[in-house]
């Protein structure tokens, strides 16, 4: 399993590159090659992702791509939690019957 970013996509076209961790040549990315249950959504220039790779005709393509989740989002995903969660007991104690 290779490791790369994504170098460039676009989601109106569908399609992209990676460019891989080890330094060799950008292996062309295609929306339908994403690994089921990843979200096209997430795909942005940057993205850390793991792939396969498999030689075509027309050079390397990407096949089962996983997008990864970064520390930082991680990180800043536990902070929406207790955010959330502060604000559900500040509306609590103001009367607020709110399950956040």
């Amino acid at each position: 399993m290779a490791s790369g970013r994504v170098q460039t996509f676009n989601q109106a076209r569908g399609f992209g590159f990676i460019e891989p961790d080890d330094g060799s040549g950008n292996v062309f990315l295609h929306i339908r090659a994403l690994a089921e249950g990843e979200l096209p959504g997430e795909l942005r220039d940057g993205t850390p992702v793991t792939y396969e790779v498999e030689q075509t005709e027309r050079g390397l393509r990407a096949t089962g791509v996983r997008i990864l989740v970064s520390e930082e989002l991680v990180r800043l995903a536990g902070q929406v939690i207790r955010a959330a969660e502060e604000l559900g007991s500040f509306l609590r104690v103001r009367g607020w019957d709110i399950d956040v």
